[in-house]
């Protein structure tokens, strides 16, 4: 005569037999509620919580007994997971429910990269304001000269140099330096010597590099 299989409620309940364990002492040592270890000896699964709290009883329970854990969960799923359970089962609705937990989770990420990109979005918006405000800083000042013009021959013994450059500059012509207006104006006599002269034009902000412009003027 073949031996007959025991289900798992029988093998934890004569596991707990065997050691002459009572269920109250059982759930003091492992925190869990007498009737659940009751309702997993007699497979009432509906009176447990639902979720993923059943395997994890199911695990403290067997394990304490001194039972093979992982093939007591693999009978678990033989018995309930593989098969197509009744009608109004309450323990099929686990399975939902564990479904849900895990798209709830799912929801859970997306804010948490929206937050992430939303930062990331900032800090380089950050950067490239940071970027642009120290281009800015250091480009040299805008610098026009109206006169002279270049490559000047002249028989004059002064010229006036002119020309316009950004407020928050300073001028100098030849090393010296000019006085500009509000709107960055500026207007200097220059002395001439006969022959080949050259007029050094030069600006910048405090920060920033030089601009420079130079124009020789022949003196006849």
């Amino acid at each position: 005569m073949s031996q007959k299989t025991l289900s798992l409620g029988e093998e934890l309940t004569l596991a707990r037999a065997r050691k002459g364990l009572k269920l109250d002492r059982i759930a003091h040592r492992l925190n869990i509620k007498a009737e659940y270890l009751q309702a997993l000896e007699t497979e009432n699964y509906h009176l447990l919580p639902q979720g993923l709290y059943i395997k994890s009883f199911l695990k403290k329970y067997s394990n304490y007994l001194g039972l093979n854990t992982k093939k007591i969960l693999e009978t678990f799923d033989q018995e309930h997971y593989n098969r197509a359970l009744p009608v109004g089962n309450t323990f099929g609705k686990s399975n939902i429910f564990e479904k849900k937990i895990v798209k709830k989770n799912k929801l859970i990420i997306f804010p948490k990269v929206a937050r992430n990109l939303v930062i990331i979005i900032i800090a380089l918006a950050c950067l490239l304001y940071l970027a642009f405000y120290l281009k800015k800083i250091f480009t040299p000042p805008k610098l026009e000269i109206y006169s002279p013009v270049e490559n000047v021959i002249s028989s004059s013994s002064s010229v006036i140099v002119a020309g316009k450059t950004e407020k928050e500059s300073q001028i100098q012509i030849n090393g010296q330096d000019i006085l500009i207006d509000n709107s960055g104006n500026f207007s200097q006599e220059v002395n001439l010597k006969k022959g080949l002269n050259s007029i050094i034009i030069e600006t910048k902000k405090k920060y920033s590099r030089e601009m420079i412009i130079t124009r020789q003027i022949l003196v006849e």
